[in-house]
C-alpha cells in the first residue's frame, strides 16, 4: 500500500460507541482526514536502486513530496506542539523508531504489541494516545484494525522522543533529515540517533558543504540565522527586486505552513528569502 492510499476509517461504516469522550475523538480524527482528503497522488520510492545521490534537484522533489503527505505533516505539527509523543518518519534508523506490527487481528495481538505500537494505533484510530479510552469490545477493535490496515503504511515508523530527551523540539531539522533520507537513503544522525539541528549545520558538518549564494540552486539547504533550516525548491529572479528563492520545511509554528512552499516576492527588496540576506547560509548535502 502506498502513502497515497491512506483512507478515512470512519467512511467504512464502522459503528462505534457514542459516549462523549469517544465521539469527540472520532470527530476530531474524522475532520483531520476529511479536511485535505484525498491525499496527493504521490508514490515515494523508498527502496529505489537508482543513484540520485548527487542530484540536488532530486532533494527538492523529495522535500515537496514529503511536504504534500498530510499524515506525516500533521504528526510533525502535533509532535512539535506537544499534542503527540511521536511523529512519523520513513527513517528506521532514528532512535525509538517503531515499526508497524506484523499482524493485528484480535485482542491477543493487541496485548502482544509494544507500548509504542499500541500508542500509535490508538492515536491513528482517534482514541487517546495513552490508550486510556480503548475498551475491549468489538466496535473498538474494528476501529483499531481499520487504522492498522488503512492508515499505518508499513514503510513509516512512529518515532517516540521523550520530552526530557528532546524538550521544546522544533521539527525543521526532522523535515530536512527525512527529505534527505527519502532522496538518497542517507541517515545523517548525531550520537543520540537524532537529526542534527540547524545550529549544528551552521557550525559545520562534513555532510553539509557550505556554498556561496551565487552557487545556490533548488535542492540546496538554507539555514536562517542558526535556528531554522529548510530546503530550497525554486529560485526567483525579478527585474525590480533582488534575487530570492522559495523553500519548504516544517517547524514554523503553524499547522497550515507545515510542509508548505514559501517564496520571496517581487514586492520586497528585504526579506527572509532574499538570496543575499547576510543572515542566511547555504549548503550542498554531500
Amino acid at each position: 500500500m502506498s502513502i497515497k492510499n491512506f483512507k478515512n476509517p470512519w467512511s467504512e461504516g464502522v459503528e462505534f460507541s457514542r459516549n462523549n469522550a469517544l465521539k469527540n475523538n472520532v470527530l476530531g480524527i474524522d475532520s483531520f482526514f476529511q479536511e485535505k482528503a484525498p491525499l496527493p497522488d504521490i508514490e515515494f520510492e523508498f527502496n529505489s536502486n537508482s543513484d540520485n545521490s548527487n542530484d540536488i534537484f532530486g532533494l527538492s522533489t523529495a522535500a515537496q513530496n514529503l511536504g504534500s503527505t498530510y499524515l506525516i505533516m500533521e504528526y510533525y505539527y502535533r509532535f512539535e506542539s506537544g499534542d503527540s509523543g511521536f511523529f512519523f518518519s520513513p527513517n528506521r534508523f532514528l532512535k525509538s523508531a517503531t515499526a508497524k506490527p506484523k499482524n493485528f487481528k484480535n485482542w491477543d495481538d493487541w496485548d502482544n504489541l509494544s507500548s509504542n505500537q499500541r500508542k500509535t494505533l490508538s492515536s491513528l484510530a482517534g482514541f487517546e494516545e495513552d490508550t486510556s479510552d480503548v475498551v475491549r469490545k468489538d466496535t473498538h477493535l474494528n476501529i483499531l484494525k481499520l487504522a492498522y490496515k488503512e492508515l499505518w503504511d508499513e514503510r513509516l515508523f512512529s518515532v517516540f522522543w521523550q520530552t526530557a530527551d528532546f524538550a521544546g523540539v522544533w521539527t525543521c531539522n526532522i523535515f530536512v533529515g527525512d527529505a534527505i533520507y527519502l532522496w538518497n537513503k542517507k541517515a545523517i544522525l548525531n550520537s543520540r540517533r537524532h537529526y542534527y539541528g540547524p545550529k549544528d549545520i551552521f557550525n559545520g558538518l562534513k555532510e553539509f558543504k557550505k556554498i556561496d549564494a551565487k552557487d545556490v540552486s533548488p535542492g540546496c539547504v538554507v539555514v536562517f540565522g542558526s535556528t531554522h533550516v529548510e530546503i530550497i525548491t525554486e529560485m526567483k529572479k525579478y527585474s525590480y527586486a533582488d534575487t530570492g528563492f522559495c523553500s519548504i520545511g516544517a517547524g514554523r509554528g503553524s499547522r497550515d505552513e507545515t510542509g508548505m512552499v514559501k517564496c520571496d516576492t517581487s514586492l520586497t527588496i528585504f526579506g527572509r528569502r532574499e538570496l543575499e540576506d547576510p543572515n542566511n547560509s547555504y549548503y550542498h548535502v554531500v
